[in-house]
């Protein structure tokens, strides 16, 4: 055997037998140890508050206020803002047709029709719109060459192409 080798063989076998010997109790208490901390938050989870937090709940400003309460006052001390303007039917209009789209004209049987949100249209039809859960109704007055006429209740506007 070289000296080398064997000088290493010595040290290692000195080494291993300095080392304190570890109890098998030990290694399994660290054993447990470490896998409690890996693991027991997902077998045993936290258990979840007695009122859980409504994620409808509206915020604004960093301030959350619960849509249940029925009293004026403030949360945090700090005051919500008011309710929005209701929109006319004007301007509720003007914000639907911005939402549309257009895909060009097409004339069936004589007929000159629209693609609006990949369906054609024509004269008096009316285009649904599902915006947050809520239908808006668009009727289709008139459909020209290069204009297009929409009604929202009371409210028209001409859209030129």
């Amino acid at each position: 055997m070289k000296p080398l080798a064997a000088s290493l063989l010595l040290m290692a076998s000195v080494l291993v037998a300095a080392a304190p010997a570890a109890k098998p109790a030990d290694v399994a208490l660290r054993l447990r140890q470490r896998i409690d901390t890996l693991l027991l938050r997902r077998n045993k989870p936290d258990a979840l508050p007695v009122k859980l937090p409504n994620p409808f709940a509206v915020v604004t400003g960093g301030v959350m206020r619960s849509d249940d309460s029925d009293d004026d006052t403030p949360v945090d001390g700090v005051k919500t803002p008011e309710a929005a303007p209701v929109d006319t039917n004007a301007e509720a209009l003007a914000r639907n047709i911005a939402k549309l789209r257009f895909g060009g004209m097409v004339t069936v049987k004589g007929v000159l029709q629209i693609v609006i949100n990949d369906v054609p249209r024509k004269d008096g039809d009316v285009i649904v719109l599902d915006r947050n859960n809520a239908m808006t109704y668009l009727q289709v007055v008139h459909i020209g060459k290069n204009e297009l006429t929409l009604r929202l209740n009371d409210a028209t506007q001409t859209i030129r192409f």
